[in-house]
């Protein structure tokens, strides 16, 4: 019997406000819950030079996925959704 992930990979697609190319980004929660997440803010850097901030909310697609490895998740962890 397998155990169920205590962890999930939460990744974010964007599309760049200047040229239009994919932006990835990912964070890592102990709550596969999409809502908790997508208030996060990323700074993501493209190609063109363009960076920013970006909120999840804003991204294109947004899943989860369950992440079995343990990671430093939360408050004040960077990389964390809880950041």
């Amino acid at each position: 019997m397998q155990t169920a992930p205590r962890q999930f990979a939460h990744v974010f697609l964007f599309a760049c406000p200047i040229c239009s190319r994919p932006l990835v980004t990912v964070c890592n929660s102990g709550n596969r819950n999409l809502e908790i997440a997508d208030s996060r803010q990323f700074h993501p850097v493209c190609y063109c030079g363009w960076n920013g901030t970006l909120l999840g909310v804003q991204a294109l697609k947004h899943w989860s996925e369950p992440w079995t490895d343990k990671a430093p998740v939360g408050a004040r962890v960077q990389g964390s959704c809880e950041e």
